[in-house]
């Protein structure tokens, strides 16, 4: 497996940064407008829980949930990054203020 290159990502802007943890805005042509996530992940146990929760909101169909397009793991370097389906307004962060 490949990891995704942000440069194929067309008009790339970032929409937060924090610690390792890197998430995009932009367009793909197979998707459209998304969203790329690139973060580490700290434990074994800490991946199945986020793989549960990807797989849990992949079988949901709903325009308060993204979809799920793709979502790569690399054990050795434990990272993983994922690309959804871009959903427009503020995020559930800035709400919460």
């Amino acid at each position: 497996m490949q990891k995704f290159r942000l440069e194929d990502l067309k008009d790339a802007v970032p929409i937060a940064e924090g610690g390792q943890k890197r998430v995009y805005s932009g367009f793909l042509p197979e998707y459209g407008q998304v969203v790329f996530k690139q973060c580490p992940f700290e434990s074994m146990t800490s991946l199945e829980r986020l793989r549960r929760e990807v797989d849990a909101l992949s079988t949901i169909s709903s325009p308060y949930f993204p979809k799920q397009f793709q979502f790569n793991i690399f054990i050795t370097e434990k990272q993983f990054e994922s690309i959804e389906e871009y959903i427009p307004g503020q995020t559930l962060r800035s709400q919460m203020k």
